[in-house]
């Protein structure tokens, strides 16, 4: 039996060792497609008028 880490490395083979991406970059773009996905929510929220803002806006 494989483990997660040499199973998912299977993905990227056919790049050269030195570009391949590391697990840490995966957990980075990760977590800005969530940051983005969140502030997208966000404003999608307050143009439909669901949030209620103070007059600053």
């Amino acid at each position: 039996m494989t483990s997660p880490a040499a199973a998912g490395n299977g993905l990227f083979k056919f790049l050269r060792p030195k570009l391949r991406p590391q697990s840490t970059d995966i957990q980075a773009a990760a977590g800005w497609g969530v940051a983005a996905v969140t502030g997208a929510l966000w404003v999608i929220q307050i143009l439909n008028g669901c949030v209620d803002f103070p007059s600053i806006f």
